[in-house]
């Protein structure tokens, strides 16, 4: 899912990135800023390379706190667009408010994409509610759920203020809902990096600027130097634990077990397998040991 801001839009460019792009989302509130003539455009635009068009969660949010929802809705319509964000990020909506929000969205022809977390990072959501409020938008239709990143990237409902991947969060998130249901708000590329490692290629990433399609492209293809791991003329054929544990330690150098353990969030018993999986794909090797543990790193 890319971010659209309605900065100016190359046409030979959108045509060759748009088999990597699914939705086109219109951030903000931003449409209403323009003339309803320049948005019928822009969705047209997309749709005629069969990208679907969503505005932000945060225009349904202020529409439903005014009242104005049915007419949002046959707005939205009028314009083509044909997917919508239901998020929570700025009202406090109650679970059976979102829920009919979800339900009147999809009645009305909408693909519904559910966002969970907040605006503010001093009300982030606990684990557990976060991941209770996606499992019942899920239950009320949604398609998706994307969980909350914000444009920067940071102190958020899976990243801390330095942008770094909480993955205790994630990893519970994944375990819950199935990977396949979940959209990672992920604009830093070391974000996408390491969601590309740990879950593969096909993870669903949004907040996408335009322009970074193509590269991004390249990170889940396995032919860029972040995600091409053996750097012997093949990718690393193993599974996403071991490619994450793999990257951890390329770039964090020689690791015991914990500290591997405190840098990815994986529980012990998947860094043995991950690491085994590595020793027979001749990647690493031990280093000796540090205190009574051993030591792993790249061969």
């Amino acid at each position: 899912m890319i971010l659209d801001k309605l900065e100016e839009v190359d046409p030979e460019y959108l045509a060759e990135a748009a088999d990597y792009i699914d939705v086109a989302k219109i951030g903000w509130t931003l449409g209403t800023t323009v003339s309803k003539e320049y948005i019928a455009r822009r969705v047209e635009l997309y749709h005629e390379h069969g990208v679907s068009v969503s505005p932000g969660g945060t225009l349904l949010e202020l529409s439903y706190a005014r009242g104005n929802v049915p007419r949002l809705f046959s707005l939205l319509k009028e314009l083509g667009f044909d997917a919508i964000e239901v998020s929570n990020g700025i009202l406090n909506l109650s679970p059976v408010e979102k829920s009919k929000l979800i339900q009147r969205a999809r009645l009305e022809g909408f693909t519904v994409i559910a966002e969970v977390g907040k605006k503010n990072p001093a009300y982030r959501l606990s684990l557990e509610d976060a991941i209770s409020e996606a499992g019942r938008d899920l239950a009320s239709g949604a398609w998706k759920v994307i969980i909350e990143g914000r444009e920067m990237g940071r102190a958020t409902c899976i990243f801390d203020e330095e942008g770094d991947i909480i993955w205790d969060r994630v990893n519970a998130f994944a375990t819950k809902l199935g990977i396949d249901n979940i959209v990672f708000e992920a604009p830093l590329q070391k974000q996408q990096t390491e969601l590309i490692l740990n879950f593969g290629p096909h993870v669903n990433l949004a907040n996408i600027p335009l322009k970074d399609v193509l590269s991004l492209e390249t990170l889940r293809l396995g032919i860029r130097g972040d995600t091409y791991l053996l750097g012997k003329g093949r990718p690393l054929n193993v599974s996403p634990s071991a490619r994450f544990v793999y990257f951890i330690l390329r770039e964090k150098g020689p690791l015991t077990i914990r500290e591997i353990q405190g840098l990815t969030g994986l529980s012990r018993r998947t860094i043995h397998s991950a690491l085994r999986e590595l020793r027979e794909s001749n990647a690493v090797k031990e280093y000796g040991t540090r205190g009574r543990e051993k030591i792993w790193g790249l061969i």
